[in-house]
């Protein structure tokens, strides 16, 4: 069986280094998944407010737009990846050491929250540039790649619900150490990313050629809008879920959303081949409006499982068709800064502004309004995204 694989899968070949993205992805995701997906239920059940959750999670998105400018910086000045996903991956399992498990007085608790949004947040981002940037054949499997992740953080919250219910929120962080420890063993043997070389040295000056692509602009923009629209919807989603259900439920509602992503990702090479990427990017924003209404309305978490599953037409062809869509409007040679710049601005700087009004919103009108307003709001990135179909198509036809 071993020998058989090895014929498959042999030493250095294209295949086997993506076959290796995909385990690193699903055990690594998995080891992530609880503490970025238990921490608002996880807050809820200390006794924090949404007023004060939604700021406490705008924190941690301020402290990830550090993580992502500094870290996509380094990446592609010393052009190198793997490094930074070691040491991004220590960071966070570290801070979910100190939240979930020493569970400190408020200054600490706060530092810890910093550390974690700092490191996770940016880790997740920075897997996504490894594999865009490791060579034509792991470009094209980018969606199994990421289908992987996806499926190891649907895993790991569904699991880690049930452990959570049986042995309490302090038993996350060592679970999660362990899958961390595999993906680590896995990492190791997976070639670094194969920066593309340039004539002059990277420096702060580079950055002018990101900014100078007025469409480059345009996705900063409408990205932030739609998981701006995201981060909130995961905010009023978390809180009610959390009100409705237990650890359980609350686990199985949590890993449903990103389950079933997990088909579009691995189909998305045929769908893409179909479908214009800026076409399927704008449907998966207008999803949200009708969504997002619905939320709003569920009488029980059994419910908002069922819509969950919307997150395969919603979440998936946004996440998915905006790093596409990043990775075609960037240099060759600053391609983990622009991508980490992208993911400062629409995952960094969306998840300041959003949770932190949306907080005061739910805390100011009460939950079930919150999530009206927000399907209200949920039209403009659509209508952002539909312009953006033109202006691709523009420049598609004059180049």
């Amino acid at each position: 069986m071993i020998s058989k694989l090895r014929s498959l899968y042999p030493e250095g070949s294209s295949r086997r280094i993506i076959l290796m993205f995909i385990l690193m992805n699903a055990f690594g995701f998995f080891a992530l998944s609880g503490p970025r997906g238990f921490i608002i239920a996880f807050l809820e059940y200390e006794g924090f407010t949404a007023g004060t959750i939604g700021p406490m999670i705008s924190m941690m998105a301020a402290f990830g737009i550090i993580g992502s400018f500094t870290i996509g910086f380094l990446c592609d000045k010393i052009g190198r990846i793997k490094p930074f996903y070691f040491v991004l991956m220590v960071m966070a399992l570290f801070a979910a050491f100190v939240i979930y498990s020493w569970r400190p007085p408020p200054v600490i608790m706060f530092m810890a929250m910093a550390v974690m949004g700092m490191s996770l947040m940016t880790c997740v981002q920075l897997v996504d540039s490894w594999v865009l940037e490791s060579g034509e054949a792991a470009r094209q499997a980018y969606g199994k790649a990421r289908g992987a992740g996806a499926f190891g953080w649907a895993l790991g919250l569904m699991t880690l619900g049930a452990l959570v219910s049986a042995l309490g929120y302090s038993a996350m962080p060592f679970i999660s150490l362990a899958f961390a420890a595999i993906a680590f063993g896995i990492a190791r043997k997976i070639p670094d990313a194969r920066k593309t070389k340039h004539g002059k040295a990277i420096s702060v000056k580079s950055l002018k050629e990101l900014f100078a692509n007025y469409r480059y602009i345009y996705l900063l923009i409408t990205t932030f809008l739609i998981f701006g629209m995201v981060s909130a919807e995961w905010v009023l989603n978390s809180i009610k879920a959390a009100q409705l259900g237990t650890p359980v439920t609350f686990g199985i509602f949590a890993g449903t959303m990103a389950m079933i992503e997990v088909p579009f990702y691995a189909l998305f090479g045929r769908i893409a081949k179909r479908f214009k990427i800026t076409h399927i990017f704008a449907f998966g924003a207008s999803v949200y409006i009708v969504r997002i209404a619905l939320m709003g309305l569920a009488p029980s978490i059994g419910i908002m499982t069922l819509i969950a599953l919307t997150n395969a037409f919603a979440y998936a062809p946004c996440y998915m068709c905006t790093k596409m869509l990043i990775d075609a409007e960037v240099p060759a040679h600053l391609k983990t800064t622009g991508q980490l710049i992208a993911a400062a601005v629409f995952s960094g700087l969306a998840g300041i502004v959003f949770p932190t009004a949306i907080g005061l919103i739910a805390g100011a009108v009460g939950l079930e309004r919150a999530f009206f307003l927000l399907a209200g709001f949920a039209v403009v990135p659509f209508v952002l995204a539909l312009i953006f179909v033109y202006i691709k198509a523009s420049a598609e036809a004059t180049s």
